[in-house]
């Protein structure tokens, strides 16, 4: 039996992951489809997975932000990250079968505070340590950064970054970097697995 075209699926938590995606197909050699739960939550990410599943995806990348995933101390937080983690544990570096009988793999491609730390990477590696909002609040004083969709479209993330003068090269070191340097005893340190997948897809 012939082995199935590869298709390739990225979910991200909200619209900022989708548009970035989207704004990267010319530079990636091996084409994925953005995918966007209806709704940023750990239940409707599954029915997304689900969904890929479904639809015979055979590589499915789930864009994970941290910051929300957290033994800290916020009640909302530990409920997420136990959720998370069991997750986690039934999808990640997993080989799946689809219901038409072929095959996918899932990987959970995590950051740290949130997927807006690649973004800042592309400037430069920093062990600085900000929350969410602090980085969108950075990225917009650099580029004019918003998350707003009309944004976003009008916006392509990747080419906004370069002519602000940041590199995807720069990001994917930083990136590998930054995991080189985690510290698992530091809940907060900032790290992204992004510039992994991203040098997989331009394989």
């Amino acid at each position: 039996m012939a082995r199935k075209r590869e298709a390739i699926a990225i979910i991200g938590e909200g619209i900022t992951e989708k548009y970035f995606i989207l704004s990267l197909r010319d530079i990636l050699t091996r084409k994925p489809n953005p995918v966007k739960p209806k709704k940023s939550n750990l239940d409707e990410l599954e029915l997304a997975i689900k969904d890929c599943l479904k639809k015979g995806y055979t590589l499915i990348y789930c864009l994970i932000d941290k910051d929300n995933k957290l033994h800290d101390g916020n009640h909302d937080h530990r409920r997420n990250a136990e959720k998370y983690a069991n997750l986690k544990k039934k999808y990640h570096n997993k080989r799946h079968r689809c219901p038409d009988g072929s095959k996918a793999d899932v990987f959970m491609i995590e950051s740290f505070p949130a997927t807006e730390i690649f973004f800042l990477y592309y400037f430069g590696f920093t062990q600085a340590h900000y929350t969410n909002q602090q980085l969108k609040e950075l990225l917009h004083q650099k580029f004019g950064y918003a998350t707003e969709e009309k944004y976003l479209i009008k916006n392509s993330l990747h080419d906004t970054l370069i002519k602000a003068g940041g590199s995807i090269q720069t990001a994917i070191e930083a990136s590998g970097r930054s995991m080189q340097l985690r510290n698992p005893e530091d809940i907060h340190c900032p790290y992204t697995e992004i510039g992994k997948m991203l040098s997989e897809l331009m394989e």
